[in-house]
């Protein structure tokens, strides 16, 4: 299915997202990036216009580029360069992400946090899944499309409304607009959450904002040291005044100092099974190259795997990424509940991410969970679910 594109832009295909986010190519022949703000009113056009086009200003190797900012009149569109690569998000959903990795990212996001303040700009949704490791690096994505300023965020009156879902949940509900303080506290829950393997916090907005604004932060379940716990612990305060600056959170993050657990790393893949694999996550609804995996996972002594590749069977086989490529299982929810669109994992396009696939008929993303906590937050967000059956067979 295309996607109309603005003036000047030729639509490739769908990445995923929302809002709609797909690869298209200039007239040159040059790949980019475009994102549907989703933006119909005059106004607040304008001004997101206003806010983003000095972003395409911003040089620096921690951040995807903005090339262009365009209001056609009709809705707001923000042209980037190619976002390929691999989402931290997907790494940590594969799992065996080491302790350094996570300190890399972190300090990569550190740097790129740095550049927006001095910019005046606060990101509001430094989590795993704005974090990419393309070509050049690892870079972070562009700031929340309704971002604002902080001199301008001084002079706003108070609402309380649900953010976008990407949006961080800060326990200064005073604030709408978050001070570079709310991006510190995103800096601890991404901490927080790469060491814990899962969400913190699961539920509906307001089911998560209450707990943040009554309750300190949870202890991270991982085997950490005293120090990490406690710079974690600072980062997450709900006294937006009491976290550290960057550059202490910086200072204050080298590994060997405090990481007491040992990360295991996966098997190597057998390179002939990868091959297939990579072919059924581009194209999983191709039958015959499923029927060929399912064949020689058999051939090779792996029956179990070989018949959940076949068929839809209850009873999991393999990992939780390897099910979220292969599966077949059913739509846990649907909100739009069109006959003509898939009911299956496998009927759904791929993506460029793991675990979110893309709905021809009703243009929306569809995500596969592999924990409760996954499963609850996409539902409170009134997201299509593909629920794992690891998670069915639990109930």
């Amino acid at each position: 299915m295309e996607i109309a594109c603005p003036d000047g832009y030729t639509f490739v295909r769908f990445e995923g997202g929302d809002p709609a986010q797909f690869r298209a190519r200039e007239a040159s022949g040059q790949a980019v990036t475009i994102r549907d703000a989703r933006v119909r009113a005059p106004g607040y056009r304008r001004q997101v216009v206003e806010r983003l086009a000095p972003m395409s200003a911003i040089r620096s190797d921690h951040l995807v580029q903005i090339l262009e900012v365009i209001d056609d009149g009709d809705d707001v569109y923000v042209v980037t360069e190619p976002l390929a690569g691999t989402w931290f998000d997907t790494e940590l959903r594969r799992g065996g992400v080491s302790p350094d990795r996570i300190f890399e990212v972190v300090d990569r996001a550190i740097a790129a946090l740095e550049v927006l303040h001095d910019a005046g700009v606060v990101h509001r949704k430094l989590r795993a899944s704005a974090i990419l490791t393309a070509p050049r690096g690892i870079v972070i994505d562009i700031p929340d499309i309704g971002y604002i300023s902080h001199a301008e965020a001084a002079n706003r009156p108070v609402l309380i409304l649900p953010p976008p879902p990407s949006t961080i949940v800060l326990p200064e509900v005073d604030r709408i607009f978050p001070t570079p303080a709310g991006d510190i506290y995103a800096i601890g829950l991404l901490l927080w959450e790469a060491f814990a393997g899962h969400a913190m916090h699961a539920g509906s907005y307001f089911d998560i904002l209450r707990r943040v604004i009554g309750e300190p932060a949870p202890a991270c379940p991982a085997a950490l040291s005293d120090e990490l716990r406690g710079l974690i612990a600072r980062c997450l305060d709900r006294d937006p005044a009491a976290r550290p600056a960057l550059a202490e959170v910086r200072r204050d993050l080298p590994p060997s100092r405090f990481v007491d657990l040992l990360t295991s790393v996966p098997a190597p893949v057998d390179p002939d099974e990868a091959a297939l694999l990579a072919t059924l996550r581009d194209e999983p609804g191709d039958e015959a190259a499923r029927l060929v995996y399912a064949d020689w996972l058999e051939e090779h002594g792996d029956p179990d795997r070989a018949a959940f590749v076949r068929t839809a069977v209850p009873t999991p086989a393999g990992d939780a990424r390897w099910r979220s490529i292969v599966s077949r299982a059913a739509i846990a929810r649907c909100p739009s509940e069109r006959p003509s669109c898939p009911t299956q994992w496998d009927g759904f396009m791929a993506t460029e991410r793991d675990g979110v696939r893309h709905c021809e008929r009703c243009t929306l993303p569809v995500f596969y969970a592999t924990t409760p906590e996954e499963a609850a937050a996409y539902t409170a967000d009134g997201e299509i679910v593909v629920v794992d059956p690891a998670l069915a067979t639990r109930t």
